[in-house]
């Protein structure tokens, strides 16, 4: 492995434990924005197309997944969240991507991230810059 990629990886597990501090979460938004609240959407509706109840907007789920897709944007590396099973069943990520829309596409698309129709009660969406990331409760 290079030693770039080492560092990457270093530094997205040290951010990932730096993201769980309240002083990072107050960093992000209060509100969820509205594209994040399309893919929960989507979300659902691919749900509901499957006999699953919808999800609940989780807040400060929102703001865990805006903060992990704010420090993979910095680093411009895609990688799950190295603790992300302590407060969520699932977790899904997507890089260079700019619209609701073609995330959902990519999901789908890719057979091991149909994971958001998983048993959940709770949903959180974050984006940073073209990163997603899609978490569930």
């Amino acid at each position: 492995m290079e030693r770039t990629s080492k560092f990457i990886i270093l530094a997205l597990a040290l951010a990932s434990i730096i993201c769980e501090f309240a002083w990072a979460q107050e960093l992000m938004t209060v509100t969820v924005p509205a594209e994040c609240r399309r893919v929960i959407e989507l979300v659902n509706q691919e749900r509901e197309r499957c006999g699953l109840p919808r999800l609940i907007e989780d807040k400060e789920l929102c703001r865990m997944c805006e903060s992990w897709s704010v420090i993979q944007s910095r680093y411009e590396g895609l990688s799950h969240c190295p603790n992300f099973k302590r407060y969520a069943v699932c977790e899904c990520v997507a890089g260079n991507m700019w619209s609701p829309e073609s995330v959902m596409a990519l999901w789908l698309a890719k057979c091991g991230n149909r994971a958001f129709l998983v048993p959940g009660r709770y949903i959180g969406v974050g984006v940073s810059r073209g990163y997603w990331t899609l978490r569930i409760r």
